[in-house]
């Protein structure tokens, strides 16, 4: 058994085809069932069956499965530590979500890369909803995302490095702009901007309404925190944004703060990485190197 047969049948059982497994892999569809079949053979069960044109995992290979997949982890873990050993080089794959990885944390991880020249820095903007699936898969390293709460759990180290408050914002000719003293009631009648269904601080201002009673009477949901700000510059709506992501707009006068009078809403931002005996050196400094963000 050798990590090329362990990973040609882990890429099978995800893709569910041996055509986009071959592709996936740059193997001939006839070398990617010897793996199989070798496997097989050093195992003593069948692991595939086919039913007609499809072929699909037996029960033996949904079991025998698991057990790939943690022999596949140790041995990427193994290769890690030997490569890396105590040096801060090799890849580096950050996840971070729209209102963290375009705002408050790129001019730091523009100064770690310049630090560490070594680290084969990759940043990606994304989804927060797929964030925990993709660290416990290994498919990235390190995400970045904000929550209502610090993070409390025991599959994942997470660090809070900052706080950052969450503001209603309007354009600087908007009615609500020169009122005081808003309270939740007043924004019935508004046109709210909301961010995808799974972002937190949607979350922050269902729960907020919801404790008040108010229903809103128009929403409008746009894919992200910068087409909600366009959308409010051309005079369209109000929004509730972390106050990082707006804070150029309130000091340019393009947008302004409303006189919320309402309970104070946080956001933490938080660092987050799978738990593991081994860390890439690489994973330490970042965590270290984000302790001093302010």
């Amino acid at each position: 058994m050798d990590t090329k047969q362990l990973i040609t049948f882990v890429t099978f059982a995800k893709e569910k085809s041996v055509t986009k497994s071959s592709m996936k892999l740059n193997y001939a569809v006839s070398t990617l069932s010897e793996h199989i079949n070798s496997l097989e053979s050093e195992l003593g069960i069948q692991l595939l069956e086919r039913h007609g044109k499809r072929t699909t995992l037996t029960k033996n290979g949904e079991i025998f499965l698991e057990y790939a997949n943690k022999l596949l982890s140790l041995w990427h873990e193994t290769q890690e530590a030997m490569a890396f050993q105590n040096t801060v080089r090799g890849p580096l794959r950050v996840l971070a979500s729209e209102s963290l990885g375009l705002y408050k944390i790129a001019p730091v991880l523009a100064k770690f890369a310049k630090k560490f020249p070594n680290v084969e820095l990759s940043v990606s903007i994304s989804n927060p909803n797929s964030f925990f699936e993709k660290l416990e898969t290994e498919e990235t390293d390190v995400v970045f995302c904000f929550s209502l709460s610090p993070y409390d759990g025991n599959a994942f180290q997470a660090a809070t490095i900052f706080e950052d408050d969450l503001v209603f914002v309007a354009y600087p000719k908007h009615p609500l702009a020169k009122k005081k003293d808003i309270q939740p009631v007043d924004f019935r009648s508004e046109v709210f901007l909301l961010p995808h269904t799974d972002s937190f601080y949607r979350q922050a201002l269902k729960d907020l309404l919801e404790k008040n009673s108010v229903s809103l009477k128009t929403k409008m949901n746009l894919d992200s925190g910068t087409l909600i700000k366009k959308y409010i510059q051309a005079g369209y709506g109000i929004s509730l944004l972390p106050y990082s992501v707006v804070q150029s707009e309130l000091l340019s006068g393009e947008l302004v703060l409303l006189d919320w009078k309402g309970p104070v809403l946080t956001a933490f931002a938080q660092i987050i990485t799978l738990k593991k005996k081994w860390q890439k050196p690489a994973v330490k400094e970042l965590i270290q190197f984000m302790g001093n963000i302010s």
